[in-house]
């Protein structure tokens, strides 16, 4: 049986995952610099390492009911086609494998939904496993021209 390693995560108690393979890290939410005029599902950007990252507003991509960042969500910083992005969530659970059996293909429930890769199914419930691309298209094929990193300070500086 074939074995999908995925990150899976939570927001309103609704568990989410991506694969593995584009999470780079979850670290703890930090303040968000607001983008002047601009609309969307981007929140604002952060500084990390000297990389600016676009902050997306998970809950609106998903649907959710939308709220200010609290001190307790996390920060997922994942890897796109296009640039590095951070994913907001109430929580982190783990990261597992699902075989083939308890996996669904999301164009076989619901193929309107294109983000909706995979449905697995466990015996405590049910995680929406999605496709990163299709669900930030707009996010990451916006003409925006992300501003450059201030130079990170040496110890030497």
């Amino acid at each position: 049986m074939a074995s999908d390693i995925f990150f899976i995560f939570c927001l309103d108690n609704l568990r989410y995952a991506l694969r593995l393979a584009a999470v780079e890290r979850a670290t703890r939410a930090a303040a968000v610099t607001p983008l002047p005029e601009y609309a969307g599902n981007i929140l604002g950007v952060i500084n990390v390492h000297g990389e600016i990252i676009p902050v997306v507003n998970t809950r609106r991509v998903f649907g959710l009911p939308e709220r200010e960042i609290i001190p307790d969500d996390m920060f997922i910083i994942v890897n796109t086609s296009v640039r590095n992005v951070i994913l907001v969530a109430d929580s982190v659970e783990q990261i597992a494998g699902f075989g083939d059996g308890e996996m669904t293909k999301g164009a076989d429930i619901i193929p309107e939904y294109p983000h909706i890769e995979s449905i697995a199914t466990l015996d405590n419930g049910i995680i929406i496993i999605h496709n990163l691309e299709h669900c930030l298209a707009g996010e990451l094929n916006a003409s925006y021209e992300w501003p450059e990193a201030p130079p990170v300070p040496t110890d030497a500086e």
